[in-house]
């Protein structure tokens, strides 16, 4: 008998702790750099298969009996809601307020003037002798002091007719209140509704000094029914208008000469 052949043919028993030992001998012969891809390479497969396996065998929720009804709770913001004769964003209550048009002076004795600056339209012409005059129209602005109050000119009476507004002033020419009647213009005169409405303040001198507020000519409005005003509101630019515009030069004051400097 060949004892070498008879050797070589007997199966070897290689225990888990010498193939582990192989294993280990086998890194200890690769660099570090590679000894950590090997083991984060292993780490990672075995990881894997474990997900594989708790995906495909693992145990599984039961699926929820009656399924859910998804209902979405989402509400979108309201639109945005412009002023007819500011074209600024205001409430629907400041949106649906009349018109209130306002004969306001502008002679050296009448300045500082009070409530213009809150005014959203504001059409200034020579009243007389030189010296200008506004017409302030008011909506969404409420102004608790206004004035002074002065007296009413034709084409003031036209412009307020242009807004449905309620006009406010203190008497006028004959012409203009002629007008006043003819076109049907709502008027609120001083000279009508005295000091129930209108004030005249002592710290100036007549007729310099005829004062409201809107709260009481809200109230004067509201007892002779002028509680809206139908009138169509300038064309505001809008986004679109601008991007079209973007490269046109654009206007940050105007200036024009009056026939006089008071």
């Amino acid at each position: 008998m060949d004892l070498d052949k008879e050797t070589k043919s007997e199966p070897v028993e290689v225990t888990k702790k010498e193939r582990f030992s192989k294993l280990k001998n086998y890194l200890k012969k690769r660099p570090p750099k590679k000894r950590l891809i090997i083991v984060s390479s292993a780490s990672l497969a075995v990881l894997l298969l474990g997900l594989g396996y708790l995906k495909f065998y693992g145990p599984k929720a039961d699926s929820p009996n009656p399924e859910p009804e998804v209902v979405s709770t989402y509400v979108a913001p309201p639109e945005p809601i412009y002023s007819p004769l500011t074209g600024k964003e205001v409430t629907q209550d400041q949106a649906n307020r009349p018109i209130t048009g306002i004969m306001i002076e502008n002679s050296v004795d009448a300045r500082p003037q009070s409530g213009l600056v809150d005014a959203g339209v504001v059409f200034e012409a020579i009243a007389e002798g030189g010296i200008t005059r506004f017409l302030a129209l008011f909506q969404e602005a409420q102004p608790d002091y206004i004035g002074p109050i002065r007296s009413a000119r034709p084409y003031y009476v036209r412009w307020a007719a242009g807004f449905d507004a309620g006009y406010v002033h203190s008497g006028g020419s004959g012409e203009a209140l002629a007008l006043i009647k003819a076109i049907g213009v709502k008027d609120m005169d001083h000279g009508v509704y005295g000091n129930k409405y209108f004030d005249r303040v002592s710290n100036r001198y007549a007729p310099h000094n005829v004062y409201t507020s809107m709260e009481r000519l809200d109230s004067l409005r509201e007892s002779l029914g002028f509680t809206t005003s139908n009138f169509t509101p300038f064309k505001r630019i809008t986004e679109a208008d601008q991007a079209d515009n973007s490269t046109a030069e654009k206007a940050s004051s105007i200036s024009f000469n009056i026939s006089s400097p008071l």
